[in-house]
């Protein structure tokens, strides 16, 4: 049996064009699916972790690459592929493995980094819309910032929605989630609870304003929900959405909410809610299996990433094993 697979990083569609990222590759596609051969990026050893066009055309990058021997986390490109050299990019070794534009244009930042630009930054920063750093939001040390990593993050306004490994944030416990304010400190409305028993992997929001949650947890607020659950526009679970999953699944990449109010979310498993199925299902918005989807049939699947497309497609990278003897990439 041969693995096939390709390592994504974020897709990211606008006006009937899309932005894939992958690791060493940033491409544009048309809305065939053929290249854009008129945007190459000026960077190497690139990994594109997160994504976000602007509307003046440029593309905003984060996660690693190397521009003219400098490793940088976060760049800013021309229409062509070329570096905005108006952009102060952040240096540093470590990778940025999540972005968000806020309302006023500013650049929030997480990952597993420590320093940007040789400041104390500890896992989460805020950028200017310029790329330089907004001082005002100094998460220098554990006393006002995550004692772990960050994985996801989610504009709301010019608030910010962070999860990760972090059990504490500013020196609260908050459980690997927490809504921020913009000068960084905690917005208390947000979350209670005893929240996730494990990392958070990833956050989406839904059309009604909830959020989809995935991750290595088992426990939510103290109720079972294994490794993916949806919660309220406060950040309390949802009870509503219960599929009923209690150890099938290894692990959960990706969550997404497609056409009335379905849910599909894809990782590591065989079986799913007692059902058998190949690293995707699709649920009801009550969290009820949809036994008519029909799912890829390899006899190994594991999926890393899952996207919603504007047009209401999913783009997933997976390592599938098949009978087939051919190596190819997905």
């Amino acid at each position: 049996d041969q693995p096939r697979s390709r390592g994504l990083g974020d897709v990211y569609k606008r006006q009937g064009q899309y932005y894939i990222g992958m690791t060493n590759s940033l491409a544009r596609y048309n809305s065939d699916g053929s290249i854009d051969p008129s945007f190459v990026p000026a960077a190497t050893n690139l990994y594109a972790a997160a994504l976000h066009l602007q509307n003046d055309g440029k593309l905003l990058m984060a996660g690693r690459a190397l521009v003219s021997g400098t490793w940088m986390q976060v760049i800013r490109f021309m229409a062509d592929g070329s570096i905005d050299l108006s952009f102060t990019s952040p240096v540093g070794s470590n990778t940025v493995s999540a972005m968000a534009v806020l309302d006023d244009g500013r650049i929030a930042i997480g990952g597993n980094f420590t320093r940007i630009n040789n400041i104390n930054r500890r896992y989460i920063a805020l950028l200017h819309a310029d790329g330089t750093l907004d001082e005002g939001f100094a998460s220098t040390d554990t006393s006002v910032a995550p004692n772990s990593s960050v994985t996801g993050i989610k504009a709301q306004g010019n608030q910010i929605v962070v999860v990760g490994g972090f059990v504490t944030y500013a020196g609260t416990t908050v459980n690997r989630m927490v809504r921020l304010n913009a000068n960084n400190t905690i917005d208390s409305s947000f979350g209670g609870g005893t929240r996730a028993d494990h990392n958070i992997r990833g956050i989406e929001e839904t059309s009604d304003g909830k959020w989809l949650i995935y991750g290595d947890f088992s426990n939510f607020d103290g109720t079972p929900r294994n490794r993916g659950a949806r919660l309220n526009a406060d950040g309390s679970l949802d009870t509503t959405f219960n599929p009923d999953e209690t150890g099938g699944a290894n692990s959960i990449k990706g969550l997404v909410e497609v056409e009335n109010g379905k849910i599909v979310v894809g990782g590591s498993f065989s079986s799913y809610a007692d059902w058998s199925t190949y690293g995707t299902a699709r649920f009801s918005s009550s969290g009820v299996i949809d036994t008519q989807w029909t799912a890829p049939q390899p006899i190994q699947a594991s999926f890393t990433k899952l996207y919603k497309m504007a047009d209401g497609s999913l783009v997933a990278s997976c390592l599938l094993y098949t009978s087939d003897a051919a190596d190819e990439e997905d």
